[in-house]
Order: structure tokens, then sequence, then C-alpha cells
């Protein structure tokens, strides 16, 4: 992975225990607790992320949403997604959303890890 990976989760624990999994990964990443600062970082940064991972139930935007956001983007829209939920989401909900995949939790950060596009 030539970039970095972009968290967007609004547990402060995940992105804790993702820092410690990716640093034993040698991996770079940012992360971001809400998807309103991701997407004004992403509007403004001139490297992109490599791949972006999004929890799905968030305050102020959910996964969906901000993934909608990323779509509308030109110059975002290639950047693969995985959104992490623990709600059984339906194909209707999924439809247009191009998630890279779709992962239920819990899951290890480990097989996490061995999910990301290369």
């Amino acid at each position: 992975m030539t970039n970095y990976i972009l968290l967007v989760d609004d547990s402060q624990d995940i992105h804790e225990i993702f820092g410690l999994h990716t640093k034993n990964a040698q991996l770079s990443w940012r992360g971001f607790l809400n998807p309103l600062q991701a997407l004004k970082f992403l509007d403004n940064c001139s490297k992109l992320p490599s791949v972006i991972i999004t929890d799905h139930e968030m305050p102020e935007m959910n996964g969906l949403d901000f993934r909608k956001e990323i779509l509308n983007r030109p110059n975002l829209a290639s950047v693969p997604c995985i959104l992490l939920t623990a709600n059984q989401l339906s194909p209707d909900e999924l439809r247009g959303l191009n998630f890279w995949k779709v992962v239920e939790k819990p899951i290890s950060f480990t097989q996490l890890l061995s999910m990301l596009p290369q």
C-alpha cells in the first residue's frame, strides 16, 4: 500500500487499537472521529488515501451518507471504501455505493487489515 489508510469511526478505542495494529504492520494511517471532519480533510489534502475504512453508525453522518459524499467528489470516487457495521444492511441500502467490502462487526483487526486492497 503506497499511501495511507483513512479511518473514520466515532470510537476513540477503535482508533487506539487500529493505531497499534497498523504500527505493527508498518502501515500509515490517519483517523477521524467525525465524518464531517474527514470530508474537510479529504477536500483539502494533496495525497489521497489508498483506502477509506468507515463505521456505519456515527453521530452527525452515518457511513452510508459519508460514502455518498465521497462518491460526489470526482477526485475521491475511485478510492476503495470499506464499511464496518454491526447492523445487517439490505442490498437496497447499499445499492450504488460501491463499497470495496461491507464487514460485519465484530471483526479482528488482523482480519480487517488482510482485506485491504493491494
